[in-house]
């Protein structure tokens, strides 16, 4: 059997017989392009660590994947695409409802000593620079107790 090569196949398939003309050439490059993309966009959407980056690449690739996967006609990536499009979106609005709601939210009132607390300060210490400049865990050393806010 003569080996068949893919793009030859998907010329046939999705631009008509014969030779392809330099418009169907292009088609099929925009094609292929699209798939990469959301295929790339789906691994990248992965790697996330955010919870809701994670949702909202995870959409986008779904969605660039849908019509990639309709323009060839694979209709159970299409149906797998478009599920997981819908949970994406369903979390995201989700999340963002969520964001601000204190029911979401515990405080914990725990005295500045408290080795939770110190690791707190420790670990997300670039972060609470980046968001209060200057703050100091001496600062919080000197009061009674802290509020911890948990998720």
């Amino acid at each position: 059997m003569p080996h068949v090569d893919e793009n030859d196949r998907f010329r046939s398939e999705h631009c008509g017989q014969g030779k392809p003309h330099d418009d169907e050439s292009s088609a099929v490059v925009v094609l292929q392009l699209l798939g990469w993309a959301g295929s790339t966009l789906l691994v990248y959407s992965v790697l996330q660590t955010r919870i809701l980056r994670l949702r909202l690449f995870g959409a986008v690739a779904s969605a660039v994947l849908v019509v990639f996967n309709l323009a060839i006609a694979v209709w159970p990536m299409v149906a797998m695409n478009l599920v997981l499009t819908a949970i994406n979106v369903f979390y995201i609005v989700r999340l963002l409802r969520d964001r601000h709601d204190p029911e979401t939210f515990d405080v914990v009132e725990i005295p500045p000593t408290e080795s939770y607390a110190r690791y707190l300060m420790k670990e997300f210490a670039a972060d609470i620079q980046h968001f209060n400049p200057g703050f100091s865990s001496e600062d919080v050393a000197r009061a009674d107790r802290r509020p911890a806010v948990q998720r």
